[in-house]
């Protein structure tokens, strides 16, 4: 598990060649840092993106759709469900099945 405080940082991650990512998880709490994410989307094309939301807002959420997220989960959900939605968005990334 890797964790990215920085736009950069994490886009330079996924630059890298031969890059091994299973999941991609994105808490991204405000829209300006969703608004630069969209800019290195290219990088996220055949990623499984899992985005957790604290709030329900209809404008970024519609917004985020553009990184084409496997799932939206939000943290206010009780933790069984978000543990049993991510285990099997790894289960299928690991066996090539779309979720």
């Amino acid at each position: 598990m890797e964790q990215h405080r920085s736009l950069d940082s994490f886009a330079a991650r996924l630059r890298q060649p031969g890059r091994n990512i299973a999941l991609v998880l994105l808490y991204i709490d405000n829209k300006q840092t969703l608004t630069d994410l969209l800019a290195v989307r290219s990088l996220l094309e055949e990623l499984p993106v899992v985005f957790f939301w604290t709030i329900k807002n209809q404008k970024i959420i519609k917004l985020s759709q553009e990184l084409k997220p496997r799932v939206i989960v939000y943290t206010f959900w009780p933790q069984k469900e978000i543990c049993a939605v991510l285990q099997r968005c790894v289960g299928r990334c690991g066996s090539g099945e779309a979720a």
